[in-house]
């Protein structure tokens, strides 16, 4: 979901660059394929028509003002550029030739040897920022493609906010989250599924960006606080609806509805934070924004969370990946609504140390991988219900997940045996 040792790195060198392995699938006479769905930040984000990189650019990080915000007018948001995806995130060139960090490249590199070479790897490649249901109609379409191509066993592997389109799709195929009954559908279309790092319960994380923005190197623009706010994206990634996650200075749960829209035009929430500064018209299609993809993530959010209502007639095998051993937060300190607009949370420790001395600072925080809590990163029951579960539950951050040694050694550990023998998914 988020590549902070990306963010972190960037902001401690000097000079650093994009890296150059080719994101173009590995085509080869097989009759098994491998989609690799990436999380937030996961696909490189180029400029249409020049081609010029943005997301992520060393120029930008260090020296770059522009923003990744979507372009909408309507929305007074007049910076925003026509970008479209690029390729999956590989690597990132720190010291160009001499030092590079790591993303999805070892992962693909790994599976591209995968039974010697004899299985197609594709990186499904989106711009994350968008609605997330694009992610799970691009799934469906590639799964369907593959299949009319002859392709006999089809594995996903997904990471965080990849991960999330992936289950909706097997417990729902494409359908719109708003009126979807539960068919697993998806799951009768694929062999074996890898989800490593899934926030299926959310991230506090993602509000707290809505609200402050995130540094992305020298660069404050690139992910500020009203581009966060603009990516439909986000929404999906907020905290379940009936997760207790403010609390008071006393330390005691606020019930404050998250998903409730007028809450975000009172308390001056993300798209919301600057509304007093616009005009009423443009204030109002913020409005009517956030209300629509509050309640689009929400459907989505309970979709993927509900009690199953059927069983799934192909219980393929599952490895569910949960990171542990990394404080995380769990929960913000609420200052009440006469504090100023749009400042009525507190997220960093050391705002709360110095604004509310008295609050326990260790219920900030929580045990998972540095993004995603281990209780919003279990597999929800009904999945645990309706496929053949590996559970592994490991010391690492979000991102070693996807690309430490131990951890590409059980995903194909997995993948040789669940696949072994051909597909047993409904295609076959």
């Amino acid at each position: 979901m988020y590549i902070a040792s990306i963010l972190l790195a960037v902001s401690l060198l000097t000079s650093w660059g994009c890296g150059t392995t080719s994101d173009i699938e590995k085509r080869v006479a097989a009759d098994s394929a491998i989609i690799v769905v990436p999380g937030y930040y996961g696909a490189k984000l180029e400029q249409s028509g020049t081609g010029d990189l943005v997301w992520i650019s060393g120029w930008e990080a260090l020296f770059g003002k522009r923003s990744l915000v979507l372009p909408r007018m309507d929305l007074g948001i007049h910076d925003g550029l026509d970008l479209k995806p690029h390729g999956i995130l590989r690597e990132v060139s720190l010291v160009p030739g001499l030092y590079s960090l790591d993303v999805y490249g070892p992962l693909l590199s790994a599976l591209e040897t995968f039974e010697g070479g004899r299985t197609r790897v594709i990186p499904l490649v989106y711009d994350w920022r968008l609605d997330l249901m694009d992610v799970v109609a691009q799934l469906e379409r590639t799964v369907r493609e593959l299949g009319v191509q002859g392709i006999k066993r089809i594995a996903l592997v997904a990471h965080s906010m990849g991960g999330l389109g992936a289950a909706y799709y097997m417990r729902y195929g494409g359908q719109d989250p708003e009126k979807a009954i539960e068919n697993w559908q998806g799951a009768g279309q694929v062999d074996a599924v890898v989800l490593t790092g899934v926030p299926y319960r959310g991230s506090l994380a993602v509000l707290r960006n809505m609200q402050l923005g995130r540094p992305v190197g020298l660069n404050s623009t690139l992910l500020h606080q009203e581009a966060v706010a603009s990516f439909p994206s986000s929404y999906y990634l907020l905290p379940a609806s009936d997760d207790p996650v403010f609390l008071s200075v006393a330390g005691e749960t606020v019930p404050i509805g998250l998903y409730e829209p007028r809450h975000w035009k009172e308390y001056g929430w993300g798209l919301m934070k600057r509304s007093l500064e616009l005009s009423t018209e443009v204030a109002a299609s913020r409005l009517a924004y956030t209300t629509r993809w509050l309640q689009r993530s929400r459907h989505f959010s309970e979709r993927l969370n509900a009690p199953a209502l059927t069983p799934n007639p192909t219980p393929v095998p599952l490895l569910a990946v949960v990171g542990t051993g990394k404080e995380t937060m769990s929960t913000v300190v609420w200052k009440g609504p006469n504090s100023a607009y749009g400042e009525q949370v507190l997220f960093e420790r050391d705002q709360v140390k110095r604004e509310a001395p008295q609050f326990d600072r260790h219920r900030l925080v929580n045990d998972g991988d540095g993004t995603a809590l281990v209780t919003s990163a279990q597999l929800p029951d009904a999945y645990r219900r309706a496929f053949e579960i590996t559970d592994s539950q490991v010391v690492e951050e979000h991102d070693d997940l996807i690309h430490g040694r131990t951890r590409l050694t059980e995903i194909l550990s997995f993948l040789g045996a669940a696949l072994a023998g051909g597909g047993s998914g409904a295609r076959n």
